[in-house]
């Protein structure tokens, strides 16, 4: 079945639906509701989220007029996008969307972290279409479609799909192999003017974070709201630039955007929009959908429910700053490799833990990606360079700091706002610039992202053929009781 039928102007001429510069004087109205950054989270967490209570909520929410969008990242973040459905690592999740009726969703990082031959596969189970005007395979757009145009209350609404340009630094290289990204500036507003006298309503839903909406809404012209996604910000009121309505609903299926708005001679007038929380309950009104979800929770809950020890404090993630879950994830990786330091990025490690039991299936979720051990030689000059490109992300937050074992660094921000490092200690002993040190980490780090973590492309490593999630898994079985501290291997100071 092909999803774009009856919704882009791409299979039907103009003429027979509308003049060029076709103006409809009789105000409008359309309900948008969207979502982003779902991260596979099928079942509710704390009495909030799931698919079966997001299901309920749109069903209150929804009336023929009605338009639902996804702004990406439907994948990595449950053990769902670990299971097989339909030929597809993660497919069940997309089976949810179509039971639930999603009317489109857009290409964002993590859809990729299966491989791009699992992201068609993906693309080919999902009953909606999946757009991305800037993915390009072998000269050949990725995804469905780049834009399908939709009819609601005689409105005629375009939406623009967008995927963030950085795809190629936040995905596994093999995962994304032959893949270009287009600019999405260019391509959106080739796309706006060339749709512009077909459309009433034009969206860009795009997943690229709300900084880079909100500089994308500035310097375009012709579009009226930019649904977004990957910041995983939650806007309770939308965001004006230029004149371009900028909306995001948080992460983890835990809210829902509701934008109710009147269209009049090709321009919102009156608006009004709710940032609604998903909460569960025990009302399921969609018997389809709620079988899946059960299944699958059934097979979940039997194979990785298994109690693999206990965290006796909380583990807190951190993005520029060390963190007590990063310490240990990374001594981790420096007892099992045998190395003499271990780094790893931020950006990993993808959830925080209370104190309580620990599940295998909380380490998969908190190490979902797959990542292969890594082992290198090092200088300690390139120590040096690995250091000094740390402590610049930590001052600039344009990038996640790596976490790190048996090496210790301290800093200060300089006048310029570059980084004056003071000391740098492999174990208890002061760093040697001419010195070989055996180090470890991971492959996304070390493969695919050398230049932006390390600041050089190390010359020679060697994949140990394990994943971190097990290694992981193996320390938490072995040690039991869990209490972590961050112990100031990192030290900014005035």
């Amino acid at each position: 079945m092909n999803k774009l039928t009856g919704l882009t102007l791409i299979l039907l001429p103009v003429s027979i639906l509308a003049k060029p510069g076709f103006q409809n004087p009789q105000a409008r109205h359309l309900t948008l509701l969207h979502i982003n950054d779902m991260h596979a989270q099928y079942a509710a967490q704390n009495e909030s989220g799931g698919m079966i209570a997001l299901d309920r909520l749109i069903r209150e929410n929804r009336d023929p007029g009605t338009l639902l969008l996804d702004a990406g990242d439907t994948q990595t973040g449950t053990m769902l996008s670990f299971m097989e459905y339909r030929h597809a690592l993660g497919g069940g999740f997309i089976e949810m969307m179509n039971r639930i009726g999603f009317d489109a969703t857009v290409l964002g990082n993590h859809d990729f972290d299966g491989g791009w031959p699992n992201t068609r596969i993906l693309m080919e189970i999902a009953d909606f279409p999946v757009l991305s005007a800037n993915c390009v395979l072998d000269d050949s757009l990725f995804a469905d479609a780049p834009f399908a145009i939709f009819t609601r209350n005689g409105l005629r609404i375009g939406v623009i799909g967008l995927t963030t340009e950085v795809l190629p630094g936040m995905v596994k290289r093999d995962a994304i192999r032959g893949i270009q990204v287009l600019p999405v500036r260019a391509t959106a507003q080739k796309i706006i003017d060339d749709i512009d006298d077909r459309t009433d309503l034009i969206i860009l839903l795009t997943h690229q974070g709300i900084d880079a909406d909100s500089t994308l809404a500035a310097g375009i012209h012709d579009a009226d709201i930019i649904v977004g996604g990957h910041s995983h910000t939650l806007l309770k009121k939308p965001k004006c630039v230029n004149g371009i309505l900028i909306v995001h609903a948080g992460s983890r299926t835990r809210f829902l955007g509701r934008m109710d708005l009147e269209v009049r001679n090709d321009r919102i007038g009156n608006f009004q929009y709710r940032s609604l929380p998903v909460q569960a309950s025990a009302e399921r009104t969609n018997p389809g959908l709620t079988a899946l979800v059960d299944s699958f929770s059934t097979v979940i809950d039997a194979s990785y429910n298994t109690i693999i020890g206990n965290l006796d404090t909380p583990w807190i993630r951190a993005w520029r700053t060390e963190s007590n879950v990063g310490d240990f994830i990374a001594d981790v990786l420096k007892s099992e490799t045998g190395a003499d330091f271990a780094v790893l990025n931020s950006g990993a490690i993808r959830k925080n833990m209370t104190a309580g039991p620990v599940t295998i299936r909380d380490i998969y979720e908190l190490l979902p990606f797959g990542n292969e051990t890594v082992t290198l030689n090092l200088t300690g000059s390139e120590i040096e360079k690995l250091v000094n490109r740390n402590a610049r992300s930590a001052i600039t937050g344009k990038s996640d700091i790596l976490q790190i074992s048996g090496l210790r660094y301290r800093f200060r921000e300089s006048g310029d706002g570059s980084p004056e490092i003071i000391d740098i200690r492999i174990g208890d002993s002061r760093l040697e610039p001419g010195r070989i040190y055996r180090g470890a980490s991971i492959d996304f780090v070390i493969r695919d992202q050398a230049k932006d973590y390390l600041g050089f492309v190390p010359d020679d490593f060697e994949l140990n053929g394990y994943l971190l999630h097990e290694q992981v898994i193996k320390a938490i079985m072995l040690k039991r009781h869990i209490r972590s501290t961050a112990d100031k291997r990192i030290e900014q100071i005035d």
